[in-house]
């Protein structure tokens, strides 16, 4: 007899646990979570709730969301975890409109320059990433009911930086030109922005970008603050006759914010642009003008035979 009831109550201890099973199998099967895509080139903290919530099952169950934002070559960068709230049987929509409902979040970012950069544009930084929701059960019997993620989303956050001069093809006559540009958009007053500048020289028949990708920097800097830039003195010289190309990158805490346009110029020296003799250099009190037109006139009487005044020139 004795064996019976133990019998019988390991039977009934195995279906207690079979149905259990059961339901928690089909709680799980019960819910589907949709995260819609961000728009086009923008990833905010609020696209994390754009989701759609299905409770297939008769009974209201008592959940939170987890999400996660990874970027291609940072990896994991963001968590956000909602408080916990109740999904009744149907479908439940959040939008940024209804957020307010997943309150308190928690949102912890593992990488900070992240955080200050879509403090500072309301937005992630130029890159690829992946975003990731869960569904999860509260209680005792928490577990991930569902999920769902949208993959390689690329955001572009801001315009790039605009190249002004010197004009996309054309010449400069200087051997330190000054490299301008506009800085990208939209950022918030007060923010710091670096920039890099690279230069390459064209080779036979490339085009601007093909010799930006192949060729090594004739000339490249970073953690450059201000949008306009004379070419250093320090630096490699241009060689008149040759093209090159440039273009601008925009950083902030070492977060690409865009790049430009890859722009080309050639180096054509003036044949105005010549140095004045050491003879010809005027002295600390003379007029420049006076000086050198004396130096040429007195060549010209050399020459001639005539003798030309350049007494009014100095009055």
């Amino acid at each position: 007899m004795i064996r019976r009831i133990a019998f019988l109550w390991r039977c009934c201890t195995v279906f207690a646990l079979l149905a259990l099973c059961s339901m928690q199998l089909s709680a799980q099967s019960s819910v589907t979570v949709i995260l819609r895509p961000p728009p086009p080139n923008q990833l905010k903290v609020a696209d994390l709730w754009e989701i759609t919530l299905i409770n297939t099952g008769r009974g209201t169950l008592n959940v939170s969301l987890r999400g996660t934002v990874t970027e291609q070559k940072d990896g994991l960068i963001a968590t956000a975890t909602s408080s916990t709230f109740s999904l009744p049987p149907g479908t439940k929509v959040f939008t940024a409109k209804n957020i307010s409902q997943l309150s308190p979040v928690n949102t912890s970012f593992k990488n900070s320059k992240y955080e200050d950069i879509l403090n500072a544009i309301g937005s992630a930084p130029s890159g690829t990433y992946d975003i990731c929701i869960e569904v999860r059960a509260a209680g005792l019997d928490a577990g991930i009911l569902a999920s769902n993620c949208v993959n390689s989303h690329t955001v572009e956050s801001t315009s790039q930086p605009l190249l002004l001069s010197p004009q996309d093809a054309a010449d400069v006559e200087v051997g330190r030109p000054i490299l301008s540009w506009a800085m990208p958009t939209p950022v918030r007053a007060g923010v710091s922005v670096s920039y890099s500048i690279r230069i390459v020289q064209l080779l036979g028949k490339q085009s601007p970008t093909a010799a930006m990708q192949a060729n090594p920097a004739w000339m490249e800097l970073s953690n450059v603050t201000t949008t306009t830039f004379q070419y250093p003195p320090g630096a490699r010289p241009l060689i008149a006759g040759n093209l090159y190309a440039w273009k601008v990158s925009a950083f902030m805490r070492g977060a690409l914010l865009g790049e430009s346009e890859v722009w080309r110029f050639g180096y054509s020296p003036s044949a105005l642009a010549f140095e004045i003799p050491e003879r010809a250099r005027p002295g600390k009190k003379k007029n420049l003008t006076v000086n050198v037109l004396e130096e040429l006139l007195q060549s010209c009487s050399d020459e001639s035979g005539i003798t030309i005044s350049t007494q009014q020139l100095k009055k």
